[in-house]
């Protein structure tokens, strides 16, 4: 049979010790909640501008400037930003000159196919040894033409499969244009 008497200046030390623990306890939970926070909203808001990025990049409207701020830090983040920024541009250059080749390519295309209509017309209208001079110029128009589609259907092949480099008859090519544009 044990019998206790309670001591005053004990019984505050036996709650204040338990206190102790409960109250730092509460504090690095505090703590720790915010420096997780911090380094969560650290990582995810970079990633959110980049996938951002990448949403603009597939919808043509990526603008460089848009992953400045994220380029200038100097973690994995502004290295990743920075070759971002790289490829957006690369990829804006090559869109660029694909909508420049599409442009000239109508462009060289329309040429032969407004002359030959040309001839076309002048041969409706001319005599039959007239019509007979127009012929050759009509076919020449025609193989020009068929030689366009031939060289953009190999260009179109080129892109899709990186063959090897064809040497170009220069002197052959200058002499064909030289002798096209005297006639």
């Amino acid at each position: 049979f044990i019998y206790r008497i309670p001591h005053p200046e004990l019984d505050q030390w036996h709650r204040q010790s338990l206190m102790w623990p409960l109250s730092a306890l509460g504090i690095a939970l505090v703590v720790l909640t915010l420096f997780s926070l911090f380094v969560t909203l650290s990582i995810t808001r970079p990633l959110s501008r980049l996938r951002g990025a990448v949403h603009d990049l597939g919808q043509t409207s990526y603008q460089q400037h848009s992953l400045a701020e994220l380029a200038n830090r100097r973690d994995e983040f502004g290295v990743l930003a920075t070759d971002f920024n790289r490829m957006g541009a690369r990829l804006q250059s090559l869109i660029g000159s694909q909508r420049q080749l599409l442009r000239d390519v109508s462009h060289e295309l329309r040429s032969p196919l407004a002359r030959l209509r040309i001839a076309l017309a002048l041969a409706e209208r001319a005599e039959p040894a007239e019509r007979e001079k127009l012929w050759p110029r009509l076919g020449r128009e025609c193989d020009r033409l068929e030689a366009l589609i031939s060289e953009i259907l190999a260009l179109a092949r080129l892109d899709a499969d990186f063959g090897s480099a064809e040497p170009v008859d220069l002197e052959g090519l200058l002499h064909r244009l030289k002798t096209d544009t005297q006639l």
